[in-house]
């Protein structure tokens, strides 16, 4: 049993103080203590008797019958280092505030940036606990905390480690790329179980919507990072998709000068919803229309790969 020498407290005694946890019996003798209020039979934790756990002894004034009970533990965020009225004296006569337990690693969100998706990848950053197969995502920030053992986070008990991801490109391609470098992780670096933890979806943070992302509650536009104004429908993305040719926001009925008025907002010229309504004043269609005259009819089906469901019903493939 390993603690750092700032997190104990050695060669204190006990005249009947405690009972050992496993007996009840009363104990007599010397005794050390944790940080976060743990009692153990021994001057030091390199005493054979490290092992004995002890507890304090309470006496029940309602029943007038002793019992033993452990005092409640407080969060690590929360507790204070438990030590002896004279080490703390000591602290404050040197104006050294009493010290914190390091706290646990908290979960984060991953959130890719538009430069993230334009590249087509970013590194997510995750920790796994020693003892068992726990598995928590993190920010990059802890992740450097634990890596370089930081004093302010528990570093003994988590290993903490990158994941490459992609996130734009071919649906199939990138849940496959995201399968094997899960796969290659799991056997190399002995993190079995993290493809449980990720639910073995390997589309996480995926890029649906052409040409709009998810930050949070907001979508931003990929290639600039601006954000979408909120009054713009949920099917509103990159126009001239397969499924809708040719129409886009600056050949509709509603476009005036970047701004739509059937949603009273400012909008891309390339994008397009589901409110779209041929302007037949716009030269681009006039010539797109004339154009077809004589092409034979084409058929119905060009896209034949996954299709998304947006909100509002629109089925609209990529």
């Amino acid at each position: 049993m390993y603690f750092p020498n700032s997190q104990i407290e050695t060669n204190l005694y006990s005249s009947n103080e405690f009972v050992i946890l496993e007996t009840g019996q009363p104990y007599t003798g010397f005794y050390w203590a944790t940080s976060t209020g743990k009692y153990y039979a021994g001057k030091t934790p390199d005493s054979i008797q490290n092992t004995i756990e002890l507890i304090k002894f309470k006496k029940n004034s309602a029943s007038d019958i002793s019992s033993a009970e452990p005092t409640p533990e407080e969060t690590p965020q929360d507790q204070e280092y438990q030590f002896s009225t004279k080490t703390l004296s000591y602290l404050n006569l040197r104006g050294i505030d009493s010290p914190k337990a390091p706290r646990l690693p908290q979960y984060i969100p991953p959130s890719p940036t538009p430069n993230d998706y334009q590249v087509g990848e970013f590194s997510r950053y995750f920790c796994k606990k020693n003892s068992e197969s726990l598995f928590l995502e993190i920010s990059q920030k802890e992740y450097q905390q634990l890596k370089t053992k930081d004093k302010s986070i528990d570093f003994y008990l988590y290993t903490p480690f990158i994941l490459p991801w992609t996130i734009s490109g071919e649906q199939d391609k990138v849940a496959l790329t995201n399968k094997n470098t899960v796969d290659y992780k799991e056997q190399r670096e002995n993190l079995l179980g993290l493809s449980q933890y990720l639910k073995n979806n390997y589309l996480q943070l995926f890029d649906f919507t052409p040409g709009i992302i998810k930050q949070g509650l907001s979508r931003v536009y990929r290639d600039s990072g601006q954000t979408v104004p909120t009054n713009l429908p949920s099917s509103y993305h990159l126009g001239n998709m397969p499924k809708h040719k040719g129409q886009q926001c600056g050949r509709c009925t509603f476009y005036k000068a970047g701004l739509c008025q059937r949603w009273n907002a400012k909008i891309e010229k390339e994008f397009w919803c589901k409110s779209y309504k041929k302007n037949v004043s716009t030269s681009e269609e006039t010539i797109s229309s004339s154009s077809t005259t004589n092409v034979p009819p084409q058929p119905s089906n060009i896209y034949t790969g996954p299709t998304n469901t947006g909100l509002e019903g629109e089925s609209y493939g990529y």
